[in-house]
């Protein structure tokens, strides 16, 4: 008996009896009369694991091939979501912490990242000196492409201003 992906044999039954099932498959040893096979077919579950940084996650351990499955996302205080992934799927951002998706026929792993927001610090200068910006460390920062610095949330930040000698 072909069995569609994600799915199981729950039971057979010929001429109205249940039959045993090996390998998807059963024996008639003599045919002498008309047969009737019924089968019917369950949904296989798969499990479903998950791993968050600076959060926590609710759902379900394991769920039936082709079923919603939902799950909720918190961030710890003071962090903000920043990606979600569904096996290795980038999953779009919800406004309510809040992911559905269809079960496939195989586990699933969720894999969420939360991290501190990040801001931009602007610098305008002028020709007759420099400025520099350092972190905790005293390591120097450097600016993106478009000239702004890249700061998470809550970091120190050391503002050095240089004028020319002139």
């Amino acid at each position: 008996i072909n069995v569609e992906q994600g799915y199981l044999i729950n039971t057979i039954y010929v001429n109205g009896s249940k039959v045993a099932v090996e390998n998807n498959a059963f024996i008639i040893n003599s045919v002498d009369k008309d047969i009737e096979v019924r089968v019917t077919y369950v949904a296989n579950s798969y499990y479903i694991t998950s791993t968050i940084t600076n959060g926590t996650i609710e759902v379900v351990e394991s769920a039936k091939y082709n079923s919603s499955v939902t799950f909720t996302i918190t961030p710890n205080d003071g962090y903000e979501l920043k990606s979600v992934k569904v096996n290795n799927e980038v999953i779009e951002p919800s406004s309510n912490n809040e992911y559905t998706f269809t079960m496939p026929s195989e586990d699933v792993e969720i894999v969420v990242e939360c991290t501190l927001p990040t801001y931009l610090i602007t610098i305008e200068n002028s020709e007759e000196g420099e400025i520099k910006l350092t972190d905790a460390n005293g390591e120097e920062l450097s600016p993106n492409n478009e000239g702004k610095f890249i700061v998470d949330k809550d970091s120190q930040i050391t503002i050095t201003v240089i004028p020319n000698e002139n």
